[in-house]
This record gives C-alpha cells, sequence and structure tokens, in this order.
C-alpha cells in the first residue's frame, strides 16, 4: 500500500505513537513536578538551585490495537501489509486503536525559596493522543473485496470513527507549601496544534458485483482535518500559533497523620482553536471500484477515496478540547517499599486507568512494578529502574513490558510469527541535573539563597486563601 492514511477505515490513522507513565507520580523527579503541580522536584538543604533536562527529552509513547482482527493487524505493523483472512464479516464487529505519547523536549526549573519550598518552572511538551474504532470489513476491504462471499450487499459495516490530535504546549509552573501539610500548585499553558484527524461513518454500504470485478462504497459522514498530505513537507510540525490554545492544571497533596498521603489533579483543562483554513468532508457520496489499470484493489479504493474526497472539502475554523483529567494518588510508605494507588479518568475523551504503583528504594536507586488496569478492559505490567539522587536523575522503562519485548522482537526480526492477545508497545526514558549554589536552611548554612529581606513574604497561595 502506498499510503496508510486510510487504511485504519476510512477511518482514519493514528500515529503509532499517552502513555500514563504511573511509575513516576510521587517521585520527586522534575517529570513528576511538572506533570503533578502540587510536587516537590527539590530537597532542601540537599538540592541545588536550578534544574534541567539539558534538552534531552523525557519520552512516553505508547500505542495498542485490541478486537477480533489483533493477528490479522500485526503484519501491517511487522510487512506494511493487511491480511484480511480469517476474519468474521458481515457483523461489524469493531477493535479499538489506541496510541498516545507525551515528550518533554524542555524541563527547567528554579528552587526560589526554602521556607515554603516554592518552585517555578517552564516547560515545553509535544503531546500526541488518538482512538479509534475499525471494523474488521474495513481492514478486509483494503485486502481484497474477494474476502465478502455471503452476499451481494452489505451495509453499515464500515461504520468507524476516531480521532487524533497532536500539539506543542508550552507551560508555566508554580507551587508552594501553603502550610506544614498542605501542598499546592499550578501549570498555565499555551498551546499551539500541529495536526488534527477526525472521522465519523454514520452510514455505508458495500456492493459487490464479482462478474465484473468491481464493486461500490457508498460513505455518509464527516471527515475534518487541518492539514492535507502536502502540508506535511511544508513545516507544519515546527512550533507556530496558527491553532492556538490554552490550558491549566491545579493540583493539590495533603500529609495525613499517621503517614497517609494524597494528591489531586484537574490537569490539561483546556482547548485548541484550529484555523479558519482547515478542512471540513461531508462524505455522502458512492465509490465505484473497477477493473481499471491500478495494479490491486486497495490501491483503486484509495484512488476512489482521494477522488470523493477532492470534491466536497470546505474550510471553517473549529474548537477542540485536548485530553483532560482528573486524577488522584493516595500513599502510605512503610520502609523501603512505597506504594502508590492511582485513578486517572479522561474528562472530554473515553478512558483512564487505575494503577498500583509498587516502588522499592535500595540507596540511590528505585525498581518500580506497576500494574495498570485500562477502562479498555485490559491489564498490563510496567517494570521500570532509576538512579535518583537529590541532584541527579535517570530512568526508563515500560508500562507494558511483555508486550513491548514481544513487539519489538517480531519487528526487528521481520518476523510472520503469531502470538495471542492484543499488539501493544510502550516506553519511556528521562534525564535531568540540578545546578548552582545549594539551597539550605539558615541554620544549616552561612549564606542561604532564596532568602532576603522579604524571606517571610507570603506566597500567591497563602495570598489567595491564608487568614486575614
Amino acid at each position: 500500500m502506498k499510503k496508510i492514511t486510510f487504511t485504519i477505515a476510512l477511518t482514519f490513522s493514528v500515529s503509532l505513537a499517552l502513555c500514563q507513565t504511573f511509575s513516576l507520580y510521587n517521585s520527586r523527579t522534575l517529570y513528576d513536578s511538572f506533570e503533578n503541580p502540587s510536587q516537590k522536584a527539590f530537597h532542601t538543604d540537599s538540592s541545588r538551585k536550578f534544574a534541567f533536562n539539558f534538552f534531552i527529552p523525557t519520552a512516553t509513547i505508547s500505542g495498542r490495537f485490541s478486537g477480533p482482527a489483533e493477528n490479522n493487524f500485526r503484519p501491517l505493523i511487522y510487512k506494511s501489509a493487511i491480511d484480511g483472512r480469517n476474519l468474521t464479516l458481515g457483523q461489524s464487529e469493531i477493535n479499538t486503536i489506541t496510541a498516545q505519547s507525551n515528550n518533554y523536549v524542555l524541563m527547567f526549573k528554579i528552587f526560589t525559596n526554602v521556607d515554603y519550598d516554592r518552585e517555578i518552572g517552564f516547560a515545553w511538551q509535544v503531546v500526541d493522543h488518538g482512538r479509534a474504532l475499525v471494523t474488521n470489513e474495513t481492514l478486509a476491504i483494503f485486502d481484497s473485496y474477494r474476502l465478502f462471499t455471503e452476499q451481494d450487499e452489505y451495509n453499515n459495516i464500515f461504520n468507524n470513527n476516531g480521532y487524533n490530535q497532536s500539539y506543542n504546549q508550552y507551560s508555566f509552573t508554580y507551587r508552594e507549601d501553603f502550610d506544614k501539610r498542605l501542598s499546592l500548585g499550578l501549570k498555565f499553558s499555551v498551546l499551539s496544534g500541529i495536526t488534527y484527524h477526525k472521522v465519523d461513518v454514520e452510514q455505508s454500504t458495500l456492493r459487490i458485483r464479482k462478474d465484473l470485478d468491481e464493486f461500490d462504497v457508498l460513505l455518509k459522514g464527516t471527515y475534518r482535518t487541518n492539514v492535507l498530505d502536502s502540508d506535511l513537507n511544508s513545516g507544519i510540525v515546527n512550533p507556530t500559533f496558527t491553532d492556538p490554545g490554552l490550558a491549566i492544571s491545579l493540583g493539590g497533596s495533603y500529609k495525613f497523620r499517621g503517614g497517609w498521603f494524597l494528591l489531586g489533579n484537574l490537569k490539561d483543562i483546556g482547548f485548541i482553536k484550529w484555523d479558519k483554513d482547515s478542512y471540513r468532508y461531508d462524505l455522502n457520496s458512492e465509490i465505484k471500484i473497477d477493473n481499471g489499470s491500478l495494479a490491486t484493489a486497495d490501491e483503486r479504493l484509495e484512488d476512489g477515496v482521494n477522488n470523493m474526497l477532492k470534491g466536497t472539502r470546505s474550510t471553517s475554523e473549529f474548537t477542540t478540547m485536548i485530553n483532560g483529567k482528573a486524577e488522584a494518588l493516595l500513599n502510605k510508605n512503610f520502609g523501603n517499599y512505597k506504594p502508590n494507588l492511582i485513578l486517572s479518568k479522561n474528562l472530554f475523551y473515553t478512558g483512564g486507568h487505575a494503577a498500583l504503583v509498587n516502588n522499592y528504594h535500595v540507596n540511590n536507586f528505585v525498581f518500580t512494578a506497576t500494574t495498570d488496569y485500562n477502562f479498555d478492559n485490559f491489564m498490563q505490567l510496567g517494570l521500570q529502574a532509576m538512579i535518583r539522587t537529590p541532584n541527579v536523575e535517570f530512568f526508563m522503562g515500560s508500562d507494558n513490558l511483555f508486550k513491548t519485548y514481544e513487539s519489538s522482537r517480531l519487528f526487528l526480526t521481520n518476523s510472520s510469527e503469531l502470538s495471542d492477545g492484543p499488539s501493544a508497545a510502550s516506553g519511556y526514558l528521562g534525564f535531568s541535573l540540578k545546578f548552582g549554589r545549594m539551597m539550605e536552611h539558615q541554620a544549616n548554612a552561612n549564606f542561604i539563597p532564596g532568602m532576603n529581606a522579604n524571606h517571610d513574604r507570603a506566597g500567591i497561595f497563602r495570598k489567595l486563601f491564608g487568614r486575614r
């Protein structure tokens, strides 16, 4: 196949590129302090003033295909070909594709005051999230229409829907200890949209005339995007503000008596306004595929779809929400064993997680095993290794270890071997370093950065909510 843009359905192609990365929650890493804005990145009396990732990205990436066509989808990944054989056709069975990534290109934080553990930070993220529901028949038609043998006409077998959205996120964060138990933080972000795709096929029909070696596909629905294939070569992924947006995250944490710790977030509540030159396609026509000069059925179908789209295009601006979440974390430490129970629910899109993160600390090493239940009804096991000192951190891991290993092995060996269960992969790594003067309490040092004649001045949250 020449393109995958329409492979998933008339659907919609999601780039296999959220990894939730729950293993880094409550880890006191630089990444944790940006994802959970009430969390500290510094250790008073042992950390230096500045924290920076030196443009070494903290990259998190994951994707998953699950459903009755799991074995048929693998050849598309490993061999760039679709195998539609042995699929149940005519019943519109649904497959689910999810793909998300969250990549911090830049993270920089300043420890401004030791009395209230005040920190300010700046970050640049590149974010992508997408989800698609795809029928078996959609995959099969791109292999061969001759797989449809039971009848001459099929109705609503290509009723697919899905979206994919990517954007740059430029953020400012502020956190402080409101008192000895309560910490508060916020993250304000300016967004710059990169790409957006959304497909919704409401009605579809397939008519087959095998004696003439031709078939017709009727599609009714909509397709929205801000970019054409030709635009991808013109620098559209460069940071611009043609498609601007705003977002805010609010976080708080509380230390209870007895050692219990509770953290909560309203994360990435925001929107993107896509430019007036964005494209809308109103699908309501029939594609006739005959035995023309094109070599294969999928090439003929793709050519027919492209011709149909050319005649239905209009331009208009529109607004979309980004993938905001509500999250809660509950923790209690038992010596070196430090578990976290995490609940995360998407607010504007389908999806969520419930995870148990098991951390075991040995000197400057942290080893983590995570069990994660996804609300799409599957479980996954993740492992992480981290080296962390007050001024250096390095970590790497996967939220879906066994499937990532299997997918990597099959891809690298170009194997046709099949295995049970869905196709999935995820991975992440990161690094940061602190530098500058040591930030110490007055009793521990002769010179105290972050303290001056106005060191006892109230912070932002104390001014807003403190006693008068």
